[in-house]
């Protein structure tokens, strides 16, 4: 007989990709940008208000996962799904850049208490359950369903934009309160906490940890966060990328929910993918479908724009949705299988911020390069960036697998 307790945690499996899922539900993105246009806001207003909000969720992205390993996972959920409520709720009454500012500020925090402290409660979770789960399957479920969820919504907003223009923000303000249903319903197991008075001493543990400890689990950081950069800055980069292909705005809708369904079925196969090739050829497939993606989608703008050619660039391209399917779910799973639970959310908001780090970084690079260069010589110069990654991360990662032939995780317990 199952014992409340673990029935509990097992129903946390589920709730929190209920949760996940409704987090990604957010049909106002496919036409914010228009959203905001008229209410008045200038072009310029609405890229201050995304640096904006990036900016936010940088700050607060540590801090926020040092919350949820301190006060809980729970509470740190809660109060972002109470943040992520409000912010979108303020969407239909805002009429002023200062109320946007506000909202913005609001969501940021939100996606910042959320960060990280989904995924540590779901391996706190499953490792409380007397027969564990095996985790790289459930990560690859909520990373699809995340993803199918992100693809839904765009398509829905598309035939509601028919009905009415105001529809998308009205409906994204009652299903942003979604999250913090489920959030609610959560429970969360007993475990080790760090010291609540010696903030200091936590930090400097939490980053000898993952810095000084052990080479391998430095690589998987730092590994997790270059793979992690380059989802995003793919994503920034296929809009123009089709624009200078020539394919018609029309179809930018279709290709976006493909590349996201794409993402949402390899991450879904990537334990399978794993067993099937192993880890070497796996991790090798992770660093070299940048590169093809980088290179190939470069020499695609040289090609005469026929359809065969156009078909060729949007399918090289798609390498990007094959790597972060991959990355998100395989580097996910290696980096909370290593870490300690009491301080599994400070770590993965590490990740998170070197991720948006990088790409704070590279991202105006690659604007930057567009605007002055061309887009061939952004994607060149994107291309030897992850060749580099691929020498001095992949392979170093590469040589650990081989030598050890076979690698066993254990939690690091030193607290």
């Amino acid at each position: 007989m199952v014992e409340p307790v673990e029935k509990s945690l097992k129903s946390n499996i589920g709730k929190i990709i209920f949760m996940d899922v409704s987090w990604t539900f957010l049909i106002l993105m496919p036409v914010i940008v228009p959203f905001f246009q008229a209410k008045g806001l200038s072009l310029k207003e609405v890229f201050f208000l995304q640096a904006f909000y990036s900016l936010i969720v940088l700050i607060f992205e540590i801090p926020s996962g040092y919350f949820a390993d301190l006060i809980g996972r729970k509470r740190s959920l809660v109060l972002a799904g109470i943040l992520h409520g409000i912010g979108f709720s303020l969407f239909p009454f805002s009429d002023s850049f200062e109320t946007f500012l506000l909202a913005e500020f609001l969501l940021a925090i939100g996606v910042s208490f959320f960060s990280g402290a989904d995924i540590s409660l779901l391996y706190d979770s499953i490792f409380s359950i007397k027969k564990n789960p095996p985790t790289s399957i459930i990560i690859s479920k909520l990373l699809f369903y995340k993803q199918l969820s992100e693809s839904v919504a765009a398509l829905f907003t598309s035939v509601l934009v028919l009905i009415s223009s105001a529809l998308p923000v009205w409906i994204q303000a009652v299903a942003s309160w979604l999250p913090l249903f489920f959030a609610i319903f959560l429970v969360e197991p007993e475990r080790v906490t760090l010291n609540k008075k010696t903030h200091s001493q936590n930090f400097k543990l939490i980053f000898k940890t993952l810095f000084g400890t052990s080479k391998l689990l430095t690589m998987i950081a730092l590994t997790a966060m270059a793979y992690g950069t380059t989802g995003l800055l793919a994503a920034w980069s296929f809009q123009p990328f089709w624009k200078e292909l020539d394919i018609d705005l029309a179809h930018f809708g279709i290709l976006w929910a493909i590349s996201n369904l794409i993402v949402a079925f390899v991450a879904r196969i990537a334990p399978y993918v794993e067993r099937k090739l192993g880890k070497f050829k796996t991790y090798l497939l992770i660093g070299l479908t940048p590169v093809c993606g980088w290179f190939g989608m470069a020499f695609s703008t040289y090609l005469p724009n026929n359809w065969s050619w156009v078909i060729f660039g949007i399918l090289i391209g798609f390498c990007h949705q094959i790597c972060r399917g991959l990355a998100q779910v395989l580097f996910t799973d290696l980096l909370n299988k290593m870490v300690p639970s009491e301080m599994r959310a400070t770590v993965n908001s590490i990740k998170s911020f070197g991720v948006r780090g990088s790409f704070i970084f590279w991202g105006p690079v690659i604007g930057l390069s567009m605007d002055f260069y061309g887009i061939t010589t952004a994607f060149l110069l994107m291309g030897i960036v992850f060749t580099l990654n691929f020498f001095f991360l992949i392979l170093p990662f590469l040589g650990f697998l081989k030598s050890k032939k076979t690698v066993k995780l254990k939690k690091l317990n030193l607290v």
